[in-house]
């Protein structure tokens, strides 16, 4: 099911679909690959402290391997493609980064906004013994309970979820670019998802609320089913995080940033090309 934006939402979801002013705000990562060459692994940047923000790679590679792109690829610059050359088990195979780690940052926080453009494809689904597939690109936000958003597929259509349920929130587009927006604040225990400057779900308990928790660490990872024929892919690209992002704007500047939005004004810094 899809939850479309209407204009009682908008004032409430500002932040999530045109962001923020840089007041008060700091950019804990900002990755792109413009400047690495096509086919070499990326390096990464381990733990880094505070005075070195904002991150321009990724801390570490847990699984598989990833590979900066452009030929053959539908990105307007260069982006990375997460390759599953780890297998887990006899039937599945992970790519895991680390793209963000708690001593990145103040720790003080309790609001974050993570950014990136992304682009799947060859998900398959072993039918019909699953209900979903195990094809499956995940962002795993670490807090001592982790929670996930889930881009999966049903055979047909891609398939967006949470915390790894069957209950869907929304659909995706294979070989198709999509920006994605991700709110998150720990006080209110509430998360919000847009994509392509559409609303999700907003406002969703995060975790248990007698439970007041920190972000830990954000990890990205492509699963792949070893026992079908495609290999899944994923390509990633524009990967931004800041903390304490700024307040809503005051009421004069809302309906104005509300026309842009509802005339399709949806920023990101590089797209994808059609394949």
């Amino acid at each position: 099911m899809k939850y479309r934006i209407t204009f009682r939402s908008i004032a409430t979801m500002i932040p999530l679909l045109v962001g923020f002013s840089a007041n008060a705000s700091t950019t804990l990562v900002d990755i792109d690959f413009d400047s690495l060459e096509p086919g070499t692994n990326p390096d990464t940047s381990g733990v880094a402290g505070p005075g070195d923000l904002p991150i321009t790679r990724f801390v570490e590679t847990v699984f598989g391997t990833q590979v900066v792109t452009s030929a053959g690829n539908p990105l307007d610059s260069r982006a990375i493609r997460f390759l599953t050359t780890d297998a887990i088990s006899p039937n599945f195979s992970y790519s895991q980064v680390r793209a963000f780690d708690l001593a990145n940052s103040s720790g003080a926080s309790d609001r974050y906004l993570l950014t990136m453009d992304f682009r799947l494809s060859g998900f398959e689904k072993r039918l019909p013994a699953l209900v979903r597939s195990v094809d499956e690109f995940s962002i795993l936000f670490d807090f001592p309970e982790t929670r996930r958003l889930d881009f999966t597929t049903n055979g047909t259509t891609g398939q967006i979820s949470y915390n790894h349920t069957p209950v869907y929130v929304g659909e995706f587009s294979f070989d198709t670019t999509h920006s994605l927006r991700i709110l998150i604040d720990t006080r209110q225990n509430q998360w919000s998802v847009g994509l392509d400057g559409e609303v999700l779900f907003e406002n969703v308990e995060f975790f248990n609320p007698d439970r007041i928790q920190q972000l830990e660490g954000i990890r990205l990872n492509l699963t792949d089913d070893a026992t079908l024929a495609s290999q899944a892919g994923a390509f990633i690209d524009n990967i931004v995080l800041i903390e304490s992002p700024s307040a809503i704007p005051e009421p004069s500047n809302v309906i104005l940033i509300a026309t842009g939005v509802a005339m399709g004004l949806f920023r990101r810094r590089n797209q994808f090309k059609g394949s």
